[in-house]
């Protein structure tokens, strides 16, 4: 079985046991689905977003998420910064399950709250390298 053939399940409620037309039918469609929404921007909560992608799908994903309170209207949409990290957390999940498993993330964070990104991140992920700029 091919990376792109061990991506999919059958996912339709009208099938019994393993169905390869609904599975090809069902692929199809979402290799088109996600096609129509490549080299595009996307003004959208990115955690619904995401959720629309495949499992394994990226071999790279680079991630600048809100910072929490440093600056923008988007950066103050939480009650508090624990609402805040359970966002995180979701986002986490969500990145683990849409890379591919040799795949690399980059995330961007503000220095005097990275560290708390850095956390819950570490649950899902291995740190390789942190990079700097000033």
């Amino acid at each position: 079985m091919t990376k792109k053939e061990s991506r999919w399940n059958c996912t339709e409620k009208s099938c019994v046991g393993f169905c390869m037309t609904c599975v090809n039918s069902v692929e199809a469609l979402r290799e088109k689905d996600m096609e129509s929404k490549m080299n595009k921007i996307h003004n959208v909560d990115c955690l619904e977003f995401v959720k629309t992608v495949p499992d394994n799908y990226f071999d790279l994903l680079i991630v600048d998420p809100p910072y929490f309170e440093v600056k923008g209207d988007f950066d103050f949409i939480w009650k508090d910064f624990d609402e805040f990290l359970v966002w995180i957390e979701l986002l986490a999940v969500e990145f683990k399950r849409i890379l591919s498993d040799k795949g690399s993330l980059y995330i961007y964070g503000h220095a005097k709250k990275i560290a708390y990104k850095q956390i819950i991140f570490d649950k899902y992920f291995n740190l390789e390298n942190v990079l700097k700029w000033y």
